[in-house]
């Protein structure tokens, strides 16, 4: 666990960590931010040097293949604790910018993080990240309501959520290419295959089936609320926020 210097000092962090611990059985640890600070970093963390040093630390323990509770030893998995800037516009716990197209390349992701073996050529992550993206608010309001509904939803019952599946994309379909498959309704087809029904019930939802307007822009919104209300988790999601 990652976690902002700010949040870092919460029980909740700590009760998080113990969790996984017990209910999964992993080996956690907790690193703050300020701890990967090097003679090259500036003395708060910025979005140019910190993703770097946060990706290495990564690396480093990936490596080191010290994960025990891994069949191979290497770290498996990575949870960012915090927003990436507060509401200042300080920065908390950055993403990396480096992505996107065009000269400036200043698309934002923390799956930077996620490619260690090769990172120039190989775009399949090493371990899994995940993010609670949580401000540091005086009264950890948002920390506390994330971690409580993360314990809430553990364990799953007899007729758990991944019985009932909602796969949702936007509209850069012929912009996303994976190995050798083009569009995201392609890529939602071929993880059928490894998704094992029956008794699953799966759902796709494109938003490429309706035309471009803001009409309908609400109207698939409406769709994937209404799939959402009538149980279905969202469990796959490609494209921007705003669909």
């Amino acid at each position: 666990m990652i976690v902002t210097d700010s949040l870092v000092s919460s029980s909740l962090i700590d009760s998080l960590a113990l969790r996984r611990a017990s209910y999964n059985g992993f080996n956690v640890a907790i690193a703050k931010v300020s701890q990967m600070r090097t003679a090259q970093m500036s003395t708060e963390p910025d979005t140019l040097v910190t993703p770097v040093m946060i990706r290495s630390m990564i690396d480093s323990v990936y490596a080191s293949q010290t994960a025990a509770h891994m069949s191979d030893g290497r770290l498996g998995y990575v949870l960012l604790v915090g927003d990436a800037f507060d509401a200042d516009r300080n920065v908390l716990l950055p993403s990396y910018y480096g992505y996107g197209s065009g000269a400036s390349k200043q698309a934002a992701s923390d799956a930077y993080y996620s490619f260690l073996d090769d990172p120039a050529a190989d775009l399949l992550p090493d371990v899994l990240i995940g993010r609670l993206p949580v401000d540091d608010d005086s009264l950890d309001w948002e920390l506390t309501n994330v971690v409580t509904k993360i314990v809430a939803y553990e364990p799953l019952t007899a007729s758990a959520w991944a019985d009932s599946v909602l796969m949702v994309s936007g509209v850069s379909d012929d912009g996303f290419t994976f190995s050798g498959l083009s569009g995201f309704q392609a890529f939602f087809d071929s993880v059928l295959a490894y998704y094992p029904p029956p008794g699953r019930s799966v759902t796709q939802l494109h938003r490429l089936t309706l035309p471009s307007n803001e009409a309908n822009h609400e109207t698939f919104g409406e769709m994937v609320a209404g799939r959402i209300e009538a149980g279905k988790w969202l469990t796959a999601f490609f494209d921007h926020g705003f669909l």
